[in-house]
This record gives structure tokens, C-alpha cells and sequence, in this order.
């Protein structure tokens, strides 16, 4: 099943999103990052503008493009201001292979 979840004419996605980050600004959208529109998990949930959410989704279904939620934060940086701080790097043979960063949105531009 990959269709939305509704409760009492809600989208379960935008709910959940919206429980734990207070409500959406007008024109942004609630994004699955798997595509699985029946994982509502926190982990799987990221609000874009309306206008970034469907360059993405462009990309996905044209088989151009999968983002992680740390590339998505990166793109919506034109969008909003955020903070990024590295909080590990692992590399092999002088060469970065992995970093974790935390993010902390702040403002909208």
C-alpha cells in the first residue's frame, strides 16, 4: 500500500510532523524520505516549500535522484537558513567516508 493515511480527514503525515514541530508554514509540504507514504515515522518525516517538494519528487520519479534527509536538509538550504554541525567524521586511508551532522532549523529566508 503507498497511498496517505487519514484520520477524521487529516493526513497522518502532516500530523505526526506537525505533533512534534508545531505547524506547517503556508506553501511547505510534508515529505516521506523513503517514498512510502504508509511510514509516518518522525525519522521518515521532512517539511520542504511546496516548490522544492516537487523538484524532488520530479527527480525521484524520473529515476534521477534519491535523497537522504541530510541531502534534503542541504538543497532546502536556499530556502531556509539552518544550522549544520558535524558531529562525526570516520575516514579510511585520508579519505571522508562517512560524516553525522545535527541540524537545527532556524529561520526562513
Amino acid at each position: 500500500m503507498n497511498s496517505y493515511i487519514y484520520t477524521d480527514g487529516v493526513a497522518e503525515h502532516r500530523a505526526v510532523h506537525e505533533s512534534h514541530h508545531g505547524p506547517l508554514l503556508k506553501g511547505w509540504d510534508v515529505h516521506h524520505v523513503d517514498e512510502d507514504k504508509s511510514n509516518n515515522d518522525i525519522s521518515n518525516l521532512i517539511a520542504l516549500p511546496h516548490e522544492m517538494h516537487m523538484t524532488v519528487h520530479r527527480a525521484q520519479w524520473s529515476g534521477r535522484a534519491h535523497y537522504t534527509k541530510q541531502e534534503l536538509l542541504l538543497l532546502c538550504s536556499e530556502w531556509v537558513e539552518i544550522d549544520l554541525t558535524i558531529t562525526r567524521a570516520q575516514t579510511r586511508k585520508n579519505e571522508l567516508i562517512l560524516v553525522t551532522v545535527n541540524f537545527a532549523f532556524l529561520r526562513v529566508i
